[in-house]
């Protein structure tokens, strides 16, 4: 058989392992949907009693646009809009470098339909402008329909693009952008793989796929002699390889009894070779819960550098969560609740409902709110303080005991 160089490539490429999708994402091209070498086309729109204006400077390679913007004082927005046709692919993401000295103020960036009418968006609330340049990415999946007569549905066309800056904290100031940039990707699926867990030591028959079974009776067991094991440091590493590259959200770590790690990192690669560290911090066994929000990896790699006796490491289980776990730190916590025992975290992550009453004076400008297990609200939108009692080396929360309320002398709205 004689194949032609092209074919050559394409059966090169399925030979190692590169899968049709990914050859048909190869032949799609990033569009540049904007390298702003000239701001024209661009409008500003700016509400009542807000400024905005619209310039070329200096980009992140090039020239680049200049948004000079002032709340004077007050709120409402800035956008900054442009007429640009999309089609949009299966799956995609939609990319663009910022910065700029701005006070925190909501980003948002919208993509209207051909009737104007219909907008989908994302809202990026109290976005944090640098000086450094930024590179933002927006995925399908983050891209919401925000309103119009349609009433939702999946984006396929937009006409223009709206970049709009709303004020949270107001104020004024100046905010760079460049290399807008629509890049097709493939498509999400369900993992269905087999994936392959490896270690740099295990004991007898606890192996490394012992980790990843969905047993947690059966462990992976490094050797006790692994490493230094001064004051408990010892070097080990847990690696585990999808076999192809998919979106997590994060794991979790299920201990063995004993011996555990105290300080360990976790680590992603695409490649098995070029590593980033991911999470690093202290462990006390038991469960550790590690939120990897938007991460895109074929590799996962445990590096255990400190043991709590000093005798290897032992991991029950290696649990690898979707992208919807730790998609807000609401999200997370959620799951993490999930797996305390009852009373450790707030009723509202477990998704029970408590009920609230107001503090404060009547008329006040500021108010806080208690509700029927002693948490206080300390303002609109603010911090809560929930009550815990550490007693005899044990914590009890509203779920070990009987919790009454009361008002003053029975009637004066002041609540215990």
């Amino acid at each position: 058989m004689v194949l032609t160089f092209g074919a050559r490539v394409f059966a090169a490429l399925v030979a190692v392992g590169v899968s049709m999708p990914m050859l048909a994402l190869a032949a799609q091209s990033p569009r540049i949907l904007d390298d702003f070498s000239s701001v024209a086309g661009w409008t500003a729109h700016p509400s009542d009693g807000t400024e905005l204006r619209i310039s070329s400077d200096s980009g992140f390679r090039g020239r680049g646009m200049r948004l000079d913007f002032d709340f004077r004082g007050g709120g409402g927005y800035v956008i900054a809009r442009k007429e640009i046709p999309i089609r949009f692919p299966e799956n995609y993401e939609i990319t663009f470098r910022i910065r700029g000295p701005a006070p925190m103020n909501n980003l948002e960036f919208k993509l209207v339909d051909a009737s104007g009418d219909n907008v989908w968006w994302v809202n990026r609330r109290n976005f944090e402008f640098t000086l450094a340049w930024n590179r933002v990415t927006l995925r399908k999946r983050h891209i919401t329909f925000a309103w119009g007569p349609s009433g939702g549905g999946e984006l396929r066309e937009s006409a223009a693009i709206e970049i709009a800056i709303t004020a949270g904290t107001g104020g004024k100031g100046t905010v760079w952008i460049d290399d807008l940039v629509l890049q097709p990707r493939e498509p999400v699926t369900e993992y269905t793989g087999t994936p392959v867990a490896r270690a740099a030591t295990a004991v007898g028959g606890n192996t490394a796929q012992k980790a990843i079974d969905g047993d947690t009776s059966t462990t992976w067991r490094s050797h006790p002699a692994g490493g230094p094991a001064r004051s408990g440091r010892q070097a080990s590493t847990l690696s585990v390889d999808f076999l192809q590259v998919r979106e997590i959200g994060g794991l979790t770590i299920r201990w063995g009894h004993e011996d555990y790690a105290i300080s360990y990192e976790v680590q992603t690669s695409l490649d098995g070779r070029t590593w980033r560290t991911a999470y690093g911090g202290d462990g006390n066994g038991g469960l550790d819960h590690n939120s990897l929000p938007e991460v895109e990896t074929r590799h996962i790699r445990l590096r255990l550098s400190r043991s709590s006796r000093g005798r290897g490491y032992e991991v029950a289980e290696i649990e690898v969560h979707p992208i919807e776990w730790s998609a807000t730190p609401n999200d997370f916590f959620t799951a993490v609740a999930r797996d305390a025992p009852r009373g450790s975290y707030p009723k509202y992550l477990g998704g029970v409902q408590s009920y609230w009453t107001i503090i404060g004076v009547s008329g006040d400008s500021r108010e806080a709110m208690i509700n029927e297990e002693g948490m206080i609200e300390t303002g609109k939108a603010q911090f809560s303080i929930e009550p815990f009692l550490y007693l005899n080396d044990s914590l009890l929360t509203w779920n070990d005991v009987t919790v009454t309320q009361s008002l003053e002398r029975g009637d004066i709205p002041i609540p215990s």
